[in-house]
């Protein structure tokens, strides 16, 4: 009887999930948080009363990165369901509906339920633009910055930091940023901001080379480029699920590792993969 109300249970939450997607996609959103209120009800319900610490990551790699950056060494365990994102899918529908302060507390949930989704740090950025948070826009822009390991989301980065150095008029601080962050990843959106750093000036930016890029960085305290240890680690990571045959997660790590440094050893790593995978 207890598996089949499991699987009953289950299936209502997956059938519940299917239907916040489409409200999404329709941009009901009203329907949406009235449904992912409901889902999320169901799914945290089994871990109310569970002792330890329970999670929902994304990946194998964001364990490691957990483990790593929160200096936690206590045994941790997994949910069924991906709690994290199902908050995340209802905070965005509360930012459309403007309803700004119950969006917030939904990206808090969140991240308690995944500490190092990037995803939601990053929403929860936007969140923070919306209600003209700058200090907000700052704070998780730095804590989401261990988390990046690709190129794409380095230029997030910078281009959040240049937002905060925009709506504060530090125009050269800002126009650096944007630039930097077009050399990890060009994008039309720090283009835009580009432009307007220059009509607010109403004189043309220079276009910084890299050293003067990274002098005016550096004298913000922001970082030149991704941390080290999460390359590491994202490194190691591809290499431990190569050593347990889960070459799709590895070759994941080994491409984020690629994509950042262009580093032969890690090429080779992702060839050997293909071979294996392909044969």
């Amino acid at each position: 009887m207890g598996l089949v109300q499991n699987m009953s249970k289950s299936d209502k939450i997956y059938e519940l999930y299917d239907e916040s997607k489409k409200c999404i996609e329709s941009k009901r959103y009203s329907d949406a948080v009235k449904v992912l209120k409901e889902m999320i009800g169901l799914a945290e319900k089994e871990y109310e009363e569970k002792d330890g610490k329970w999670f929902s990551f994304n990946h194998i790699l964001e364990t490691y990165y957990y483990v790593s950056f929160m200096k936690d060494a206590s045994p941790l365990q997994y949910t069924e369901y991906n709690i994290s994102a199902f908050y995340r899918l209802y905070g965005f529908s509360l930012m459309k509906l403007e309803r700004y302060e119950k969006a917030k507390d939904a990206y808090i949930q969140a991240v308690k339920w995944n500490p190092v989704d990037l995803d939601s740090y990053v929403q929860m950025a936007e969140l923070y633009k919306q209600m003209k948070d700058l200090e907000g826009v700052k704070s998780v822009t730095m804590n989401f910055y261990n988390y990046c390991c690709t190129r794409e989301t380095m230029a997030r980065f910078y281009r959040n930091m240049g937002y905060y150095y925009l709506e504060k008029d530090e125009f050269e601080t800002a126009a650096a940023l944007y630039q930097y962050s077009n050399i990890f990843c060009y994008t039309d959106s720090a283009d835009r901001e580009l432009r307007f750093i220059g009509r607010a000036q109403d004189k043309e930016i220079p276009e910084y080379d890299i050293p003067a890029m990274q002098k005016i960085l550096g004298e913000n305290g922001i970082p030149l480029g991704p941390n080290p240890d999460t390359i590491g680690i994202t490194f190691r990571v591809g290499q431990l699920e190569m050593d347990r045959d889960n070459f799709e997660s590895a070759r994941d790590c080994f491409m984020m590792v690629y994509n950042l440094t262009q580093d032969a050893e890690t090429k080779a790593y992702i060839e050997k993969i293909d071979e294996i995978v392909n044969n």
